[in-house]
């Protein structure tokens, strides 16, 4: 193994995790006079082994110096924003932020934060589940004989995950592949099932029918991604994962976006708006908000925090800027597959919002509590009333201004979106293409009204049911 991967002239080297998913590969930034010229994959650390994705190398390498960043405070003027002082900035939060106050979480949120603002009402768009998120570290993924995947579709979150899975099908597992969109996954599987949401339902019901002996014979394991759990088929997920598990003792994990501290949901998010006249927002909850519920936010005092501009800035009263993974120590919140991972500060960044609202709130405290032993759900009748159904996912890194545009060959006719379903977005243009299930609508959640390159409709907008990625078009 060479010294050192890069040719570049650097003067110094750092490593650490990439926390841009739940993967956490290991990294190696080569620095010259403080600035990244080359970046590596770590060989050493697992899952990664010497390989970084492209989002992994665009938060490492471009975002530091990425035009799109904010570096300073912002404060909202009318519909225009000026540069404020530290001091400012926290004149500003001591006079307006009131006692009755929410904090929405995303991803780059760390420990030092769920510390300072776990005194507060606690949000996310990320699932939470109260039982351990996976049993199974990914690179044992290939010691498996037969793998369920459920909506598990890693280019949307988990990026070099989806090799292990590969591995195991090339080692003799049977993968059965299942979602509304042909997806990478999918077109890997050794048998695939392209449902909408009504199929879903009959599918997970008929599982132990269809693979019972499978799951006996065979050791085995599940993939569900977070879209089933943020769905109307939660519960008959959890309730299929837990017959499987105390019955033929499968292994399982959780796929995607998930935050490991309790906290409310996106649908409690939205129905309490009206409750506080105070927000903290990390990430870009005003996506999933609707016009109503937008003015409303914009008539509260909003502090967005965030590295780069997105529509809840744009809506906020205050601007913070914030560091990215790598120029803060971090702790790691958000992945399903690992134990909480620590990694260390390998660039800096000035100023910060941590400072500036730890000297008015203090230091927190962070509530004890203890992942359940047993998968827990709630037994309820679902009724899904509909024909157009809808799926969406995220961009391959939202927060970097670049969105993932799906590759696979599309056909058939482009039309209008209010020619199929009668919406008053007349502009708004879908495919028809035989990569999704009968009556559904793919979407990404990244598309907005305010970003660089091809704007869209956020799904706030468009969706009475933004809460869930999987759900009944109404």
């Amino acid at each position: 193994m060479p010294k050192d991967f890069s040719i570049k002239n650097f003067d110094s080297k750092r490593e650490g995790l990439c926390f841009g998913c739940g993967c956490e590969c290991g990294y190696i930034l080569y620095l010259k006079g403080g600035k990244v010229i080359d970046v590596y994959g770590n060989p050493k650390v697992y899952p990664g082994m010497g390989s970084l994705c492209s989002k992994g190398i665009a938060y490492l390498y471009e975002g530091p110096s990425s035009p799109f960043r904010i570096r300073s405070f912002l404060v909202r003027e009318g519909e225009n924003f000026k540069e404020i002082s530290r001091e400012e900035a926290k004149s500003l939060i001591r006079q307006n932020l009131k006692e009755k106050v929410a904090v929405f979480v995303s991803p780059f949120f760390s420990l030092e934060d769920l510390k300072l603002f776990s005194r507060f009402d606690l949000y996310s768009d990320y699932e939470f589940v109260p039982f351990k998120p996976s049993t199974l570290k990914p690179w044992l993924w290939p010691q498996k004989k037969f793998i369920l995947a459920l909506f598990s579709e890693f280019v949307f979150s988990d990026v070099m995950l989806e090799r292990f899975v590969i591995d195991a099908k090339e080692r003799g597992a049977k993968v059965i592949g299942v979602s509304s969109l042909r997806d990478a996954l999918l077109l890997k599987s050794s048998e695939s099932y392209l449902l909408n949401l009504k199929e879903l339902k009959e599918f997970l019901e008929g599982v132990l029918e269809r693979y019972g002996k499978e799951f006996e014979s065979l050791p085995s394991l599940v993939l569900i991604g977070d879209a089933l759990l943020k769905s109307p088929l939660r519960n008959l997920t959890l309730k299929l994962l837990k017959v499987l598990r105390e019955n033929f003792k499968v292994d399982y994990s959780i796929v995607g976006n998930v935050f490991r501290y309790p906290h409310r949901g996106l649908k409690e998010f939205k129905e309490n708006l009206k409750d506080y006249e105070s927000f903290i927002l990390f990430g870009n909850p005003a996506r999933y908000l609707n016009d109503q519920e937008l003015k409303l936010l914009k008539e509260k005092f909003v502090i967005s925090v965030t590295p780069f501009p997105n529509l809840t800035a744009l809506n906020s009263r205050l601007i913070l800027p914030m560091p990215l993974f790598h120029e803060r120590d971090y702790l790691n919140l958000f992945s399903p597959y690992s134990e909480l991972r620590e990694s260390k500060r390998t660039l800096d960044f000035t100023p910060g919002y941590l400072e500036v609202l730890l000297d008015l709130l203090g230091e927190g405290e962070v509530l004890a509590f203890e992942e359940e032993e047993e998968i827990s759900f709630k037994d309820e009748d679902v009724n899904l009333k509909g024909e157009v159904f809808y799926y969406y996912e995220e961009g391959l890194t939202p927060d970097y201004c670049k969105w993932f545009y799906l590759t696979y060959p599309l056909e058939g006719q482009r039309l209008l979106i209010s020619q199929d379903l009668n919406l008053s977005f007349k502009d708004l243009k879908v495919e028809r293409t035989k990569n999704l299930a009968k009556g559904t609508i793919f979407l990404q959640s990244s598309f907005e009204e305010y970003q660089p390159f091809l704007e869209g409709v956020r799904i706030g907008k468009l969706l009475k049911t933004p809460y869930y990625k999987l759900g009944v078009f109404k």
